[in-house]
């Protein structure tokens, strides 16, 4: 098996994401066990990171557009 360490910054910052995620939930949140609410947490944290990761693709391609020629 070989393994692209390329990819690992990537990886790290994306679990740092995740961990920032998880310390912006409510300590009431995080510390209620009930599995539902545990599910709920991960949903979350899922949306929220997708929502991250849509608008830095919507920035850098709005930031990388030619713009306009009206010659």
């Amino acid at each position: 098996m070989s393994v692209d360490y390329r990819l690992l910054p990537h990886f790290a910052a994306s679990r740092a994401r995740l961990e920032e995620a998880r310390s912006a939930l409510p300590a009431r949140w995080r510390g209620d066990e009930r599995p539902v609410v545990q599910d709920l947490n991960e949903r979350w944290i899922a949306v929220r990171e997708q929502a991250r990761t849509h608008l830095e693709l919507v920035r850098s391609a709005t930031s990388t557009a030619a713009p306009d020629d009206d010659r």
